[in-house]
């Protein structure tokens, strides 16, 4: 697989900026800034250039032209056998021109080569561009010396290929730079698409077998954590049996009484999630009013209301609606609104629970004017686990579920659920839709 961070040394710490006619001011050794730009390249061909790629040595000059050819075959025969693509970058107008090989890197086609600068750079991994500039800047503002980096780049088919590119600074007669010459190579080549397929796969099953293994550990330990409830439970029952008015001792028993509801709660949702996601969930179904569903919410949600001080503005059409479902199931997901709505809402506050009757389908529609949802929050409050803020206190009071089950027990009834809310501060709405029975016995 191809590495996501790139990787750049530099012998002499080398980058370049080219963005076609913009200039750019750069600091020299003395740390004055210049500016530059660039007139035209001394050539247009890939072929034209490639001779013209090495600078001129001295021993070249008194070479017979059977030698300069040798050299040449030499040189074309080593560059193949290292798989090297060469290329030339004009500085001052932002030309650049490649080999065969080299356009065959970036999957350029004979037709369609490297021509600029800027083309060159859209190849480039977005991730790795501003550190190649950086690279390519302080190469010419030292006006010397040479560089290696090594990046990725995405061709036309979207494969991601990781390439290593040395290049050389020339310079003309005035001293400054004019160009870059330089070599290139894939150091890194996708996988084929069989070995990428099968690499998806190993990876599929890797992550299902997280997560039943997850869903297992869950269950253990929602069963586990269970157990000891009940002796508590009875030792609770023994205490409130002694009849003692002792202040003190009636708020402890009132305190134990609360946190073993509330962790009741967090763990039948525990539990409930991780039989759904392991399929061992099975519904109760018949037909069922709508009223009863909705008074056994509130019978549950009741206590907490009433600790908060909060207010419960019920409205339920004058017909009676049924619905073709598991009622304990149905009820829960109404408690679970009702009880998310009394924790992010303020004491005293209203809460409302509207039921409507719409086309071959029950609307309920909880509304709460609570501390409200981001639009960031929004796509992902029905996530497990999720909390809506991390550093505010109230969402550190349950452990994310309840609204994940909520989803999933509604999901499991032909319906669907969704999340409004204005911002941050200005209230939350939840509205569950739900077959009506005749239509769910029509779809079943």
């Amino acid at each position: 697989m191809i590495a996501e961070t790139p990787r750049l040394t530099a012998r002499n710490a080398m980058s370049h900026p080219m963005n076609g006619s913009a200039r750019s001011e750069l600091s020299s050794k003395n740390g004055d800034l210049f500016e530059w730009k660039a007139p035209e390249l001394l050539f247009t061909s890939p072929c034209e250039a490639e001779p013209n790629f090495l600078p001129q040595q001295p021993g070249y000059c008194g070479l017979d032209e059977a030698a300069l050819r040798e050299r040449s075959v030499l040189l074309s025969f080593a560059l193949e056998a290292a798989r090297l693509g060469t290329w030339k970058l004009d500085l001052s107008s932002g030309l650049l021109a490649g080999c065969s090989r080299y356009n065959q890197i970036f999957k350029r086609t004979p037709e369609n080569p490297l021509r600029h600068w800027d083309e060159w750079r859209a190849c480039v991994h977005p991730e790795d561009r501003k550190q190649l500039d950086l690279v390519f800047e302080t190469a010419i503002a030292r006006n010397e010396g040479d560089f290696v980096a090594e990046y990725r780049v995405t061709g036309p088919d979207g494969l991601v290929r990781r390439v290593a590119s040395s290049a050389q600074l020339l310079q003309g007669t005035q001293g400054t730079a004019t160009s870059l010459i330089g070599t290139a190579r894939i150091v890194e080549e996708p996988a084929p698409a069989g070995d990428r397929l099968r690499a998806s796969e190993l990876e599929r099953e890797a992550l299902e077998r997280q997560l039943r293994q997850k869903d297992e550990f869950l269950a253990t330990l929602s069963h586990e954590l269970r157990c000891p409830l009940a002796p508590i439970r009875n030792a609770l029952k023994l205490l409130q049996s002694l009849g003692v008015a002792e202040p003190l001792f009636v708020w402890a028993r009132d305190l134990i009484e609360r946190q073993i509801l509330q962790m009741g709660r967090l763990l039948d949702d525990l539990l409930d999630l991780s039989r759904i996601a392991q399929g061992k969930t099975h519904l109760e179904r018949r037909a069922v009013e709508v009223a009863t569903i909705v008074a056994h919410a509130v019978e549950t949600s009741q206590p907490l209301l009433d600790l908060r001080g909060q207010r419960l503005s019920l409205y339920l059409p004058p017909e009676p609606l049924q619905l073709y479902g598991d009622s304990l199931r149905l009820a829960q997901v109404f408690t679970n609104l009702l009880n998310n709505a009394s924790k992010y809402s303020d004491e005293k506050d209203e809460i409302a629970l509207r039921v409507e009757q719409g086309k071959g389908e029950v609307i309920f529609r909880v509304k709460d004017h609570g501390i409200g949802m981001s639009s960031e929050t929004l796509p992902h409050i029905f996530d497990a686990f999720f909390q809506a803020d991390p550093y505010c206190a109230r969402s550190k009071t349950g452990l994310g579920v309840g609204l994940s089950l909520v989803k999933q027990l509604v999901s499991m009834h032909g319906g669907k659920v969704a999340a409004f809310s204005d911002g941050p501060g200005r209230g939350s709405e939840f509205v569950v839709r739900l077959p009506l029975a005749q239509a769910a016995f029509v779809e079943a």
